[in-house]
């Protein structure tokens, strides 16, 4: 199993999900609901298992029963990284998906910083090369990660982190893997959509951070001759 370490894990029941082809996109969706709905609606959709609907993860928000519970930026992990889910249809061999709870009502409200910096720590792991030391080595993932960076569009071969919307009609490309069959999706909303970029930037600030390394200790050269001048007695001016 590969699961992120700071998500409650909730399984929806025994596995019955193919396995995934590979780790290549990251997808970011909305709710038009609540964690803490969408985690019971997940488990009606599905019953004991995993045939009907569901994302990889879930992150909470400020409103409805997530409010209540203090779900904000809290991160549910509903499904194994090694396995599908169904939340990008054609894409679900190879795509991550992450939804994201919102006020439930048009317009969709921006995230909240809580959900921003949730979103921005999950993809810094999920990104990370060290998380998918055991994918399968034929997997690019195995060796490079993937990239923390923002996707065009679905065309084959793309990697990296997208948006539901990108794979929806009218807007997928020509060619475009299709995220989704219902026409005139805009998940997650431009509202979140523009907020996309500055949370890429964070993520990889986090990165950049985890793999730098620490300062290194004096050279005992210098350390030897600091000790031998603080040692020297004072002269008068």
């Amino acid at each position: 199993m590969l699961t992120y370490p700071a998500a409650v894990h909730k399984p929806l029941g025994p596995q019955t999900e193919p396995r995934m082809t590979g780790h290549d996109i990251v997808c970011l969706h909305t709710m038009a609901g609540y964690l803490s709905s969408t985690d019971r609606y997940f488990r009606a959709a599905n019953g004991a298992g995993y045939i009907g609907t569901e994302s990889h993860f879930g992150v909470g928000g400020r409103w409805g029963g997530d409010a209540r519970a203090g779900l904000d930026g809290t991160v549910w992990q509903w499904q194994d990284l090694m396995h599908q889910a169904d939340a990008n249809l054609d894409g679900n061999p190879t795509v991550i998906s992450v939804e994201t709870a919102d006020n439930a009502a048009r317009p969709i409200a921006p995230w909240t910083p809580p959900q921003c910096e949730a979103i921005a720590r999950l993809l810094a792991w999920v990104c990370d090369v060290a998380t998918h030391a055991d994918c399968p080595p034929s997997w690019t993932c195995h060796r490079a990660g993937i990239p923390l960076a923002l996707i065009p569009d679905t065309l084959p071969g793309r990697r990296g982190i997208g948006y539901h919307r990108q794979g929806c009609d009218p807007w997928r490309v020509l060619g475009g893997v299709r995220w989704s069959g219902s026409r005139g999706k805009d998940c997650p909303t431009q509202t979140r959509i523009d907020q996309i970029p500055g949370i890429i930037t964070r993520a990889q600030a986090i990165t950049a951070a985890k793999h730098t390394p620490p300062p290194q200790e004096d050279d005992p050269m210098a350390m030897t001759l600091s000790l031998i001048h603080i040692s020297e007695p004072t002269r008068p001016y």
